[in-house]
């Protein structure tokens, strides 16, 4: 941490970093998805479940003067769901460029564009990179000046800001590094005719009720999870053929799947 900075945290995402008294820190949930995300014949409002499941912090943006960082969530966290970071930049030259930036104390190769106007000078206009950490988070920093020149003080501050950046230790998910699936996400039963159903339930354990099966091809709704029990990795899940609408049934095994993401 910077010494006489603030300090943002994320508790959605576990991360933290410090940002000068001058900056401004703005946020965002969900806003759009993909029409591919959602399998024929749903008609239930996604983007309004989307909003129910995420908060507004899966896109964090750091605004210093005339440049910008934006920490954007890993795509199977609801990164996927929302804008976060440079979308367009007009009729300009687009320059390729990569630099090291040190992020929690690691050098990343960061990719990106200076963007010059096209006249004889080539006036420099704005420059925009981005990195992935190891998680899937996504990284952007850039800024625009009168001269490259003149940019750079302010490129030193989110240099700074970057380097401030730290994950905070969080309780990790039962399943983190096994499990294909998020909340929010549309996911099938595996397997095909003759294959067994999945069981669904009405809580998290084997020894909890039975309320129906779902057959291999079934398409859910992923809401809630993961939760482990009697080795088996459990979500809750949303669909019409479940009695209620709503139910827990096991991605699988750690080993297995019995379920598998919904690819269009």
């Amino acid at each position: 941490m910077v010494e006489g900075w603030f300090v943002y945290q994320n508790d959605l995402l576990g991360y933290e970093f410090s940002y000068p008294p001058q900056a401004r820190v703005a946020s965002s949930g969900p806003d759009g998805y993909s029409p591919d995300d959602v399998p024929p014949g749903i008609t239930l409002d996604y983007f309004a479940l989307l909003e129910s499941i995420y908060p507004d912090d899966l896109c964090v943006g750091v605004s210093y003067e005339t440049g910008f960082v934006t920490i954007q969530a890993p795509l199977n966290r609801g990164g996927k769901f929302v804008t976060c970071g440079v979308t367009g930049v007009g009729d300009y030259d687009l320059i390729q460029k990569s630099e090291t930036i040190i992020i929690a104390g690691q050098p990343y190769a960061a990719t990106g564009y200076e963007v010059r106007e096209r006249d004889a000078a080539a006036t420099f206009r704005m420059e925009f990179l981005f990195t992935d950490l190891e998680d899937g988070t996504r990284i952007g920093y850039g800024g625009s000046e009168a001269t490259y020149e003149s940019y750079l003080p302010v490129k030193q501050i989110l240099q700074q800001i970057l380097g401030s950046y730290r994950q905070v230790l969080l309780a990790l998910s039962c399943a983190s590094d096994w499990t294909q699936l998020y909340p929010g996400a549309f996911t099938v039963v595996a397997g095909g005719p003759g294959d067994p159903p999945n069981r669904v339930r009405s809580a998290p354990i084997t020894g909890a009720s039975i309320i129906t099966q779902i057959d291999p091809g079934e398409i859910v709704l992923v809401l809630e999870g993961p939760t482990c029990a009697n080795n088996l990795v459990f979500w809750k899940v949303r669909s019409d053929v479940i009695p209620g609408g709503l139910g827990w049934t096991a991605e699988g095994d750690g080993a297995e799947y019995y379920l598998v993401p919904y690819n269009q």
